[in-house]
């Protein structure tokens, strides 16, 4: 699969990674390749969010080496599938180490230097 695809590839559900009032997230395999689903539950409408404008963003980051490929979108349905990325989430633990934590910001200047499409989300605001 290369780009965003325009119709919904079959994806077969291997493990639920996430599940919160706003969405859930599955690893997946789709074409014999690792992805990741996500799937807005009833309490993402509530938010705000701008799905179509995540996908610009998204888009962008791929692009600028920053995020996952893209793999499909339907920002209506909340529906958003990615690359699978190896790795695992930094822990509050991990960041004690001045070396992660070092890293962890550098990553992060990286992310905010690079132009991303979409308008800025007020959180505050979303969820005030």
């Amino acid at each position: 699969m290369t780009g965003a695809e325009t119709r919904a590839p079959d994806w077969q559900i291997l493990e639920l990674l996430a599940a919160t009032p706003v969405s859930r997230t599955w690893k997946v395999a789709v074409a014999g390749q690792f992805a990741v689903l996500r799937e807005d539950e009833p309490g993402a409408a509530h938010l705000g969010l701008d799905r179509p404008g995540e996908v610009s963003v998204l888009r962008a980051a791929a692009w600028a080496g920053r995020g996952p490929e893209l793999l499909y979108a339907d920002p209506g349905r909340g529906r958003l599938l990615t690359r699978w990325l190896p790795g695992r989430a930094c822990t509050a633990a991990d960041l004690q180490d001045p070396v992660n934590l070092q890293r962890a910001a550098r990553l992060l200047r990286q992310l905010h230097a690079t132009p991303l499409a979409g308008p800025a989300l007020d959180m505050g605001e979303a969820i005030g």
